[in-house]
């Protein structure tokens, strides 16, 4: 019978490691480029944090229904990245409950965000936008390929991932506002954790 309970050490590092990223950005900042949260809203520009929520989930449910969409027409590579994902994160998410889900998604949504959104991306836009809007897009294909690097389950992943990261990046230039790509990026991997451990659990129930 398998063990239904949540590894809480390899969770909680697995968060820490997701924050740690964040804190990398910060320390990156202090040497070379723009801090990482420099486009991130001040607490009385409620406003932007609004708008940074609503427009932000919109992204991150849009991205989940581009990825299911592409699953969909079975492509190879889609189902063999969405394979080797749900392999890796079986053990890790096995006895989670939504809270725990969300709060993992929001230490990667903040900690990522800061690094590749906030630092990489911002600091290549800087030195790239007297270019004009070339420039503007290779910086922002640039940052996104190595967040798709990082993420190396497959090839197939790393694809999907840098597609991901081009959407987020549009989205933090355009908005000028790095909260709403956090909240983009937390609510797509929550509603595709959720979805994931429920998917497990009914697999679990039926054998």
């Amino acid at each position: 019978m398998q063990h239904n309970t949540p590894n809480h050490q390899q969770f909680f590092m697995a968060a820490m490691f997701e924050l740690g990223i964040g804190l990398l950005a910060v320390v990156l900042a202090s040497f070379a480029g723009v801090h990482p949260h420099e486009t991130m809203p001040k607490i009385t520009e409620y406003k932007r944090i609004g708008f940074g929520l609503i427009a932000g989930f919109a992204v991150g449910l849009g991205m989940v229904i581009m990825v299911h969409g592409l699953e969909i027409f079975r492509f190879r590579w889609i189902e063999d990245a969405s394979e080797i994902a749900e392999k890796h994160l079986r053990v890790l998410l096995r006895g989670c409950n939504v809270w725990h889900l969300v709060a993992l998604s929001l230490s990667a949504g903040v900690g990522e965000e800061l690094l590749f959104r906030g630092w990489l991306q911002g600091t290549l836009v800087r030195e790239l936008e007297p270019f004009g809007t070339g420039g503007i897009a290779f910086a922002i294909f640039l940052a996104s390929l190595m967040f798709g690097i990082i993420h190396p389950l497959s090839r197939g992943y790393v694809a999907v991932t840098t597609i991901l990261g081009i959407i987020l990046g549009i989205t933090a230039y355009w908005s000028q506002n790095i909260f709403m790509a956090i909240i983009g990026h937390t609510v797509y991997d929550a509603i595709l954790m959720i979805l994931f451990v429920r998917k497990m659990r009914h697999r679990e129930q039926s054998t």
